[in-house]
């Protein structure tokens, strides 16, 4: 993981929080396709296939995969050693996460983190204690897109109450306050 420096603003992590996660969860034939491919396609739900095509050595690099997801509408942040301690509040486990990681001598891994949980190559697995100092970082990036918060459904103003007709409340004033419908 890179050192970065601590010039410049602090990053407001808050922003990059995600509420409502869904992964794309591809069949294990597709992990065939490379770490990176099914790092993007869990993220995407574009069939790793379709990624794996463009780079046929399987070797995706971090500008890979940051120019695939920028161009499809994610926002992307590189964490650094100086972005994470300059902060008050940092990473938690709302945070969408992409990791490169040294899992071999000379090889390198993607994996997706969110909520304590793991993804590799469709794999899911909770997360050990020591999984970053047996395979150290390479790299680390906040992923966040727009589809990932949850929607709320509250009205923008308060509904009216029903007035009532004579004594009592009419159909008309229900629909009108919006209670109800004609298709009802």
């Amino acid at each position: 993981m890179d050192k970065g420096t601590y010039t410049g603003r602090r990053v407001d992590f808050a922003s990059y929080a995600t509420s409502c996660f869904n992964p794309f969860l591809f069949s294990a034939a597709d992990g065939l396709s490379g770490c990176g491919a099914s790092a993007l396609g869990l993220l995407t739900g574009i069939p790793p296939a379709n990624f794996a095509a463009k780079m046929p050595d399987k070797h995706y690099p971090d500008e890979f995969m940051l120019r695939s997801l920028r161009r499809l509408g994610f926002r992307v942040l590189r964490l650094t050693q100086c972005n994470l301690s300059h902060n008050t509040a940092g990473v938690h486990a709302r945070h969408v996460l992409l990791l490169s990681q040294l899992y071999r001598e000379n090889e390198a891994t993607w994996i997706v983190l969110f909520n304590g949980i793991c993804y590799h190559n469709f794999d899911v697995y909770s997360l050990e204690v020591l999984s970053f100092i047996n395979k150290p970082l390479l790299s680390a990036y906040v992923v966040f897109h727009a589809k990932w918060q949850t929607i709320t459904s509250a009205p923008t103003k308060p509904l009216r109450r029903p007035t009532a007709a004579r004594g009592g409340v009419s159909w008309a004033s229900i629909r009108k306050a919006g209670f109800a419908s004609r298709v009802m």
